[in-house]
């Protein structure tokens, strides 16, 4: 699956170079720089379903994770072999928001009790219901594309083009907070408990993918000018291993000791995060021309 981009990019090289050859030769080097507004397609939810070790208990969450838009640039280099045909170079960074409203943290008690002062051993069923944070994190990538590039002149000063290709990404980010707790008896089978708040890092890693748009230009000198573009980065959806990365104590949210997170990192086993990182961008920035 990971060809597919890099074949048709090659495909499409060589139906470019067809095409170049009999155009006129008017070469220029371009050289910009954008700044990105992005709009993240996010939409996907977490499980958390855990035991602690405390009898029968059981927990379970779901956290909301979508995107929320975020910023980003594009910088890099456009080779024009003619008025209409190019190849773009380009690096685009981005930071998008993770956001999103949650379900309760549901707990499932199940457990036996021997209370003074008969100290006859109960069967205790609860179940509890609490309220959680909105996710909270972003996602950041990191991308290296080559693309094709078709011009067309409105006017003189105008220009419309038109850009296809694929690239290389490296992509990370975190979302927070995961719910973990504990439970124990202590004299006269008195329940205690404590609770924490979990940060959960996308640990990074490399991804091809596709990305087109539309840039409209205008030219304010001889060799420089403005520009406004749409384009869409997509990747296709997969998945991959979070990682516990932090934890606070939930009623003082203090930070847990060393000790008491490696100690939830061996307990608690994260699901697989699925998702898809596609993001639409509007960008606006400047580029300047050397005739060649």
């Amino acid at each position: 699956m990971r060809k597919k981009p890099f074949l048709l990019t090659a495909f499409c090289l060589l139906f470019f170079s067809a095409l170049c050859a009999d155009e006129e030769t008017k070469k220029s080097l371009e050289i910009f720089a954008f700044f990105n507004k992005n709009f993240s397609s996010i939409r996907t939810t977490y499980e958390n379903h855990f035991r602690p070790n405390f009898y029968d208990t059981s927990i379970s969450q779901t956290l909301t994770i979508q995107g929320k838009g975020g910023e980003g640039f594009l910088a890099g280099l456009s080779y024009f072999i003619s008025d209409k045909f190019g190849l773009k170079l380009s690096l685009n960074g981005s930071k998008n928001t993770l956001g999103g409203e949650n379900s309760p943290y549901e707990i499932h008690l199940q457990y036996i009790t021997m209370p003074p002062p008969d100290y006859i051993a109960r069967e205790i069923i609860r179940d509890e219901s609490r309220g959680w944070l909105a996710t909270q994190g972003n996602l950041r990538s990191l991308s290296f594309s080559l693309n094709l590039q078709y011009r067309l002149y409105s006017s003189p000063k105008t220009t419309m083009t038109f850009s296809a290709g694929s690239g290389f990404s490296r992509i990370s980010g975190n979302f927070n907070y995961l719910g973990y707790s504990e439970y124990w008896l202590g004299g006269h089978s008195v329940l205690f408990s404590e609770g924490y708040l979990l940060m959960v890092k996308i640990p990074a890693f490399s991804k091809i993918g596709f990305n087109a748009d539309v840039e409209l230009g205008f030219f304010i000198s001889k060799n420089i000018s403005l520009a406004a573009r749409i384009a869409y980065l997509a990747w296709a959806s997969f998945s991959v291993q979070p990682a516990i990365d932090g934890a606070l104590i939930y009623h003082s949210l203090k930070p847990a000791s060393e000790e008491k997170l490696v100690e939830i990192i061996n307990r608690l086993s994260l699901n697989l995060l699925n998702f898809n990182p596609s993001f639409f961008s509007l960008s606006f920035g400047i580029k300047y021309a050397l005739p060649l």
